[in-house]
C-alpha cells in the first residue's frame, strides 16, 4: 500500500468504497466514464492499484471504478439474481 498518511482523510474514506477483499496488491482498477458503465478508453494501458491517488480522486468525486479481471488470477462473478447463485 502506498503511504497515504499525508492524504486528506476524505480521500482515505473514499477508498473504503472498494471492498476489503479487493484491496490486494496486484489487483487492478480502471476509471469509469461518468454516467456510464464503460471504462475509460485507455483502460488496457492505464489502470491502477486500489490505493492509487487517481482512483481515490475518482471515488472522492463520487465517480465509479471498474475491477479488471485476469490480474493475479482475479475472477469476478457478477450475479444480480439471487436464484442464479445456486446454479
Amino acid at each position: 500500500m502506498k503511504d497515504i498518511t499525508q492524504w486528506d482523510t476524505a480521500f482515505v474514506r473514499a477508498l473504503d468504497r472498494i471492498p476489503p477483499v479487493l484491496r490486494h496488491p496486484g489487483f487492478r482498477f480502471c476509471t469509469i466514464i461518468r454516467g456510464s458503465k464503460f471504462p475509460d478508453h485507455s483502460w488496457t494501458k492505464v489502470n491502477y492499484e486500489y490505493d492509487h491517488p487517481k482512483i481515490a480522486g475518482y471515488l472522492y468525486n463520487h465517480q465509479n471504478y471498474g475491477v479488471l479481471t485476469g490480474y493475479n488470477d482475479l475472477i469476478v462473478l457478477d450475479v444480480d439474481e439471487p436464484r442464479l447463485w445456486e446454479s
